[in-house]
């Protein structure tokens, strides 16, 4: 039996882990790209990187290992942000938010990933911050999106952590972080490259004009759309989503799209593409 580790399990949409697990070969750096943006837990992820690491050559684990060590403090820092700050004030700042289409089912494509702030609090303790948490899965059966944002404040200066946080197998957990640049300065090289916005092109296994439709665990209702297909004149394909009554083929309208070119969302990097569009 072959117990190698198959990356493309991570892709959430079956129709297209299967094109890529068939069609594509995917590099190492699309690999850790793909760990690294999928929608689970900053521990899961340091997890799959290490099974990933396991089977690289020593001469492609170096990326790797500073990905591995950048999530274990990633994880201290959420955990025990003492132990990382010292013995400084800390402070936990959540705040809850649902996205336009569960406000709104007459909004515009570009409403769908615009966020409405429901409730914002502020506390010293990270167990009234979860306490909280649960009353508002309890209140709105889902939460569309949370951040979490740690301030350790020093003398002179404060530090930030922001978290995202999603419900993830039955439980509120940490699943994309970024650093306050000044922590950068402090102690710790950027984390911004690995966590932010790369701009990874994909493929995607839809023909042009297909039905589809988006899903993202922030959305109270799937986008019915059309994906319109682009070469351009380098033979890459471009897709970009439109509304269901979109003709891609006269190209007539100038309405709103989503790009849906790339492994997150241009606009909105908390998703990845694979996980969230699928054939309607």
């Amino acid at each position: 039996m072959d117990n190698k580790f198959d990356v493309t399990n991570l892709i959430r949409v079956k129709e297209i882990r299967e094109y890529y697990r068939k069609n594509i070969n995917l590099s190492i750096f699309e690999k850790e790209m793909l760990i690294v943006n999928s929608y689970n837990s900053l521990e899961v992820k340091k997890q799959l990187l290490k099974k990933f690491r396991s089977e690289l050559n020593e001469k492609d684990k170096g990326n790797i290992d500073e990905l591995i060590s950048r999530y274990e403090l990633l994880i201290l820092i959420y955990k025990e942000p003492k132990q990382v700050f010292g013995d400084c004030k800390i402070t936990y700042a959540l705040t809850c938010m649902t996205s336009g289409i569960s406000l709104d089912s007459n909004c515009s494509i570009s409403e769908y990933f615009k966020t409405h702030i429901l409730y914002k609090k502020y506390s010293d303790n990270i167990i009234d911050v979860i306490e909280i948490m649960n009353k508002f899965k309890s209140k709105y059966n889902h939460i569309y999106e949370l951040k979490l944002n740690i301030i350790a404040y020093e003398e002179n200066c404060s530090y930030e952590v922001f978290y995202l946080i999603g419900f993830i197998d039955g439980g509120y957990v940490p699943f994309k972080c970024f650093l306050d640049d000044k922590i950068e300065n402090k102690r710790w090289k950027s984390v911004t490259q690995i966590f932010d916005d790369i701009l990874l092109h994909i493929d995607l296994p839809f023909e042009n004009g297909c039905k589809v439709k988006l899903q993202t665990p922030m959305m109270n209702e799937p986008f019915d759309g059309v994906l319109s297909r682009e070469l351009d004149g380098n033979g890459c394909w471009y897709n970009f989503l439109y509304s269901s009554e979109y003709d891609c083929f006269s190209k007539k309208s100038f309405e709103e799209f989503i790009d849906v070119s790339y492994i997150t969302f241009l606009g909105n990097y908390n998703f990845m593409v694979w996980d969230c569009l699928e054939r309607a």
